[in-house]
């Protein structure tokens, strides 16, 4: 099976029962710039609208110095036609196109319009495959990580102004039938010409500090080279935590990476710049808003080689990525005042 046949469109895949409430698979894909950094996800849920929320959903988010523009808009069933063999699909206007491995996506939300071209710049990665973590095993999740450093081109427009885009960027798939009232995750990536990061956590409970049901590695693509930190030699640690703006809901701000194998060490310091909370939409009744806070972030560290007893300094990373933190927003005020709500 070819990488863009693992990028296809899943949801029916799935049985069509109770379960597939929870069913939720997302195209996300994001550039970093100069002064200017965007995040873009094609995404369909509950696809039997057996809670009524079901639909298709684009979500345009750039992140810019005179603030954060686009948004999400909410497409019936009937507007979405996703490919069964790859990762085509059109959501109303909204699409994402192949001409052999290269993606090409364009959209409109509100002020923020999009027409780019990702090109693989290095291999694709198998993250995790019907993972689930939970007692009953009823989450099926799976993570497929398509252009884990992509060459970017293309435009963009804010407020009618044209942004020319050439640099790089990332893309990946999620699906599953997903219980955000139970799992939680984190998620951090990062490239330069030289190397690309991306790290992915999931847990489900936490005790007295001690994560149980959990899931966690690192990929570092360096030249030719493909490093996996695992579990058990990868730690992710949030060092300091701060509210994100106009709510009392606290996030982690700066995050400690570090991983060790036979022949690899690698130390991060994440610092969040721009904090971005997406709020899932529950049925009305629900109290608890499950979200995912986009972050543009400060990567600082390096990548070391072990070799004859000697670790040496392979690569200096000081550049800015993106990650994520999940969380259950469980405040009485349902008004969301930053942020989207998708």
């Amino acid at each position: 099976m070819n990488a863009l046949q693992n990028n296809r469109w899943h949801s029916t895949e799935y049985p069509d029962n109770i379960l597939k409430a929870g069913y939720i698979e997302w195209k996300y894909f994001n550039f970093t710039a100069p002064g200017c950094s965007g995040i873009f996800v094609y995404l369909m849920i509950d696809p039997l609208n057996i809670i009524g929320i079901g639909g298709g959903r684009i979500i345009s988010r750039v992140f810019t110095p005179d603030g954060i523009f686009g948004g999400s808009q909410k497409f019936p069933a009937s507007s979405i036609h996703p490919s069964k063999k790859d990762a085509r699909i059109k959501i109303g206007k909204n699409e994402i196109k192949i001409d052999e491995t290269v993606y090409n996506i364009r959209g409109k939300i509100n002020t923020v319009e999009w027409n780019l071209q990702y090109v693989p710049a290095v291999p694709a990665i198998q993250g995790v495959s019907d993972l689930s973590l939970d007692p009953l095993n009823l989450e099926k999740a799976s993570w497929f990580i398509q252009m884990p450093k992509a060459k970017v081109r293309g435009v963009i427009k804010v407020n009618e102004k044209e942004i020319n885009i050439n640099t790089l960027g990332y893309s990946d798939a999620n699906w599953g039938t997903m219980i955000p009232l139970i799992s939680q995750f984190n998620w951090a990536q990062y490239n330069d010409e030289e190397i690309s990061v991306v790290v992915g956590e999931i847990q489900n409970l936490e005790i007295a500090g001690r994560k149980i049901n959990h899931w966690r590695e690192a990929y570092i693509t360096y030249g030719e080279e493909k490093v996996i930190f695992a579990e058990n030699n990868f730690i992710i640690e949030h060092l300091r935590w701060r509210p994100i703006p106009d709510t009392k809901i606290k996030i982690p701000y700066i995050t400690k990476m570090e991983g060790e194998n036979d022949k690899y060490k690698i130390s991060l310091t994440l610092e969040t710049k721009i904090a971005d909370p997406l709020y899932f939409k529950m049925p009305l009744s629900f109290p608890i808003k499950p979200a995912v806070v986009e972050q543009t972030t400060l990567f600082r560290g390096d990548l070391f080689k072990k070799e004859n007893g000697k670790i040496t300094p392979l690569h200096f990373i000081n550049g800015d990525g993106f990650k994520e933190y999940s969380f259950r927003d469980v405040s009485i005020n349902n008004q969301i005042k930053t942020g989207i709500l998708i």
